[in-house]
C-alpha cells in the first residue's frame, strides 16, 4: 500500500484548520482571536473603559468592604447578612431563573460610619428573558437600576451592564449612552434561589450589594 507523503498530508489538511471557527465562521489567515471577544466574554465588546475590568477589580474590593462591614457588626442582621457579606460564597449555575424576586439593598463602605453596612432597603426585583439573554430590573430605592446579565468565563460568576432608573421614569436608559447611569456589576449564587449582586456604588469607595431571594409564585 502506498504511503502519502507528510507534506501532501499537511497541504490536505491546513485548509480544513484554516477555516473552521468555534462560531461557524470563517476568518482570513493571520486573523487572531482575542481571547477576550470570546462568545464568554462577549460583554466586554459592549463594556465601558471605565467597566472593561469589573471582573478583576470588584471582587477585592467586595471582599474588603464585606469584611469590614461583617466585623463591625455583630449583632441585629448580621445573621441574616452572613451570606450576603460573605466574600468567599458563590455556587454554580449563577443565572437566575426568570421571575419575580424580593430584593434587599445593603450599602457598603463610604458614607456609611465606622465600616458599617447601611440599613437595607427592600423591594421587589424582576428577571426577564429577552431572546437568548436575560435582563435584572432593581426597584429598590434609593437606587433604580435596568440592565442585562452577560456570561463571564467564569461559570459561577455573570457580568451585569446597565444603568440608573430616574426617579420618575419606567426604564433605565440604554447601558453606554448616558455615560454617568451606567454602571456594571457581579451577579453571583449563594444559595437555593439566593442571588448577590454587587455593584460600585455611586460615592467613591462604597459599593451596592442586593441580596435576590426567589419570590414566591402568584396564586
Amino acid at each position: 500500500m502506498s504511503r502519502v507523503p507528510l507534506t501532501v498530508a499537511l497541504a490536505l489538511l491546513l485548509p480544513v484548520g484554516a477555516g473552521c471557527q468555534s462560531n461557524g465562521t470563517s476568518r482570513p489567515p493571520g486573523d487572531i482571536v482575542d481571547a477576550g471577544t470570546a462568545p464568554a466574554e462577549e460583554w466586554r465588546r459592549v463594556a465601558l473603559p471605565q467597566h472593561a475590568g469589573i471582573t478583576e477589580e470588584l471582587p477585592p474590593l467586595f471582599s474588603t468592604s464585606a469584611t469590614a462591614a461583617s466585623a463591625a457588626r455583630q449583632r441585629g442582621r448580621a445573621a441574616a447578612d452572613r451570606d450576603l457579606l460573605n466574600p468567599d460564597l458563590r455556587l454554580p449555575f449563577a443565572a437566575p431563573a426568570p421571575g419575580s424576586y424580593r430584593c434587599r439593598l445593603v450599602r457598603l463602605g463610604a458614607p456609611a460610619p465606622r465600616g458599617r453596612a447601611a440599613a437595607p432597603r427592600e423591594a421587589f426585583c424582576f428577571v426577564g428573558a429577552e431572546g437568548d439573554r436575560l435582563s435584572l430590573t432593581l426597584e429598590t430605592a434609593p437606587r433604580r437600576l435596568g440592565g442585562y446579565l452577560w456570561d463571564s468565563q467564569d461559570p459561577e460568576r455573570l457580568v451585569f451592564l446597565g444603568a440608573e432608573i430616574a426617579p420618575r421614569a419606567k426604564t433605565a436608559p440604554v447601558y453606554g449612552e448616558e455615560t454617568p447611569s451606567s454602571t456594571a456589576g457581579i451577579l453571583e449564587r449563594i444559595g437555593d434561589f439566593r442571588y448577590r449582586l454587587v455593584v460600585r456604588g455611586n460615592t467613591p469607595g462604597s459599593l451596592d450589594a442586593w441580596e435576590m431571594t426567589a419570590a414566591p409564585a402568584p396564586r
